[in-house]
């Protein structure tokens, strides 16, 4: 309790209820583990907070918002590369990148997490899907239908690689091991945080408070209004659509009303 008084001090609005559970779910693993070791005699009972009312999703990108972010990823892409400069060189791979993975995440339902764990392996391009196998956090196992502009970026990030090896006068190839989201010397990405919130400025988007801000995790939330807002005969059934997310009829219903 003395804890939560601490936290709630440090800083104005009052934190989330599900910021405050997952800063709890370290102190209990904190408890448990001195409890092992018989530091402390019994396992304090620390408050698990209802998030049911405050608990809020990263918003989606309507159409025109989708369109400002592509329209400014490329001129980042143009404006790093008109430049010779070896830093600037990199920024140009490292934008590249960027707006595959946009393009990527917001044509296929893919969570960030499963995005970084993608392999070459996991790409079925005979049929244009995606075969995850224990990807990302929640280790989920599905097949995605992609669209075609998901599947244009992941043959751009296979061409630069193979441009790259047949520069280095190296064999060229993909390995099937290999990250998708790697520059095309190999170097996986595994965080594009900054870049993303790069082409946010360049946007031009303008937030009030913290949780209006889109993260990569909006583009998610995109696919999904997109699909849902289709004409009827092209829009998928809930239940395909929670199949192709990995996730719930429900939380796709209680997410999509918010």
């Amino acid at each position: 309790l003395d804890y939560l008084v601490v936290r709630r001090k440090k800083g104005n609005p009052e934190p989330q209820p599900q910021t405050l559970n997952r800063e709890n779910t370290v102190l209990r693993q904190m408890l448990r583990f001195a409890l092992a070791h018989e530091w402390i005699v019994r396992m304090p009972q620390v408050p698990f907070l209802a998030e049911a009312l405050t608990r809020r999703r990263r918003r989606d990108f309507t159409e025109t918002e989708y369109r400002q972010l592509r329209i400014a990823a490329i001129k980042r892409i143009w404006e790093a590369r008109r430049s010779d400069k070896g830093e600037i060189a990199h920024a140009y791979r490292n934008r590249q990148l960027l707006y595959d993975a946009i393009q990527l995440l917001a044509n296929s339902g893919l969570r960030v997490d499963e995005m970084r764990t993608l392999t070459w392996r996991n790409v079925d391009w005979r049929n244009g899907d995606l075969i995850l196998e224990h990807a990302g956090k929640t280790k989920s196992n599905r097949r995605l239908i992609l669209r075609q502009a998901a599947i244009r970026a992941l043959l751009r990030i296979k061409a630069r690689r193979l441009r790259w090896q047949r520069e280095q006068g190296l064999i060229i190839g993909i390995d099937p091991a290999e990250k998708i989201i790697s520059l095309p010397c190999g170097t996986y990405i595994r965080d594009l945080k900054k870049s993303f919130h790069g082409a946010l400025e360049a946007a031009g988007f303008v937030y009030n408070h913290a949780h209006e801000r889109h993260a990569l995790t909006s583009l998610r939330h995109t696919y999904a209004t997109t699909s849902l807002t289709k004409p009827a005969d092209k829009r998928p059934t809930l239940h395909v659509l929670a199949l192709q997310m990995g996730t719930s009829e429900r939380m796709i219903n209680q997410t999509t009303a918010m």
